[in-house]
């Protein structure tokens, strides 16, 4: 199944199963980030398993990942459970939902840097207009 997916998807993928992801809680360990907080929804430390089960930033990326799962007869994640993240990268009946699930992420952070950028070469001027609202020539 991975052998067949796009490099930057797979290489998520295995980033998330083995703990390596861009996530808060792997760039505090390896010192990259001063704190290992979500940024998404600032409710807890950003690990695997707050991002599958409780970061209500990726509430319809869930949708899509819990859809994925049932069709393919893998239990639901569970708050409850032990370390649910690591029952679903061991189930390779999940792989396809947990690559959809990766691919969505993936998907809304490459469309948020692309407007951030936008927003940082912005050619009509507006913060040089928010900067003259400040100093109160507007």
């Amino acid at each position: 199944m991975l052998a067949n997916t796009p490099k930057h998807l797979a290489r998520r993928y295995y980033q998330f199963k083995t703990g390596h992801a861009p996530i808060g809680a792997y760039l505090h360990r390896i010192k990259a980030r001063d704190f290992p907080n979500c940024l998404g929804c600032s409710k807890g430390t950003e690990t695997v398993r707050h991002l599958l089960i409780n970061c209500r930033q990726w509430c319809h990326q869930w949708e899509k990942l819990y859809a994925g799962l049932a069709e393919a007869g893998v239990k639901a994640l569970q708050d409850s459970e032990q370390c649910p993240e690591a029952r679903l990268f061991q189930d390779p009946k999940a792989t396809t939902a947990l690559l959809a699930f990766i691919g969505a992420i993936r998907e809304r952070e490459d469309n948020q840097q692309a407007w951030e950028q936008a927003y940082k070469t912005d050619n009509w001027g507006i913060e040089a207009l928010d900067e003259g609202e400040r100093e109160g020539e507007g």
